[in-house]
């Protein structure tokens, strides 16, 4: 029953919220593939990106919700309630993110080096670097008046 962890540890109170809130994530849920399927049928790619994008805000819900003053923004996650009663284990798929990481440390396990938070720590490291690097070149560019070639970057953005 962790679905609503902003009503702090009250699990009859989050059981009651859950049972109460089903029915709209149901019609939540039908409402969304619906709104896919019309922008699909008239050929309206709007309508389908945001059904798409409204299928998405659960994510930004339970991200949200363990920041204290955006608590209550979890219960965007009624969106899902379909899909956790049919095949809970589709919500599951999201942690094909960890394949890169599995893949990159396998051979450390192999050998029996404990990386901990190695590989993570590289990454994020040469993450900033690349940043810092593309900043420096923007803002230098930007400092001796050059301009993108035509057709390298989109209008208004050079």
């Amino acid at each position: 029953m962790n679905v609503f962890p902003d009503l702090l540890l009250d699990f009859e109170k989050m059981k009651e919220t859950v049972e109460f809130l089903r029915p709209f994530g149901y019609f939540a849920f039908a409402a969304v593939i619906i709104l896919i399927l019309v922008g699909f049928m008239s050929e309206r790619g709007y309508l389908s990106a945001l059904g798409s994008l409204t299928l998405y805000l659960p994510v930004f819900g339970y991200f949200a919700s363990t920041m204290f003053f955006l608590t209550g923004v979890g219960v965007l996650r009624v969106l899902w309630f379909p899909l956790m009663d049919i095949a809970p284990w589709l919500l599951n798929l999201g942690n094909i993110i960890y394949i890169p990481y599995v893949v990159l440390a396998l051979p450390f396990a192999l050998l029996r080096i404990n990386t901990g938070d190695l590989i993570p720590l590289i990454f994020r490291a040469l993450g900033i670097l690349v940043f810092l690097i593309g900043v420096m070149t923007w803002f230098s560019g930007k400092f001796k008046g050059q301009r993108a070639e035509k057709g390298t970057t989109p209008q208004g953005l050079s």
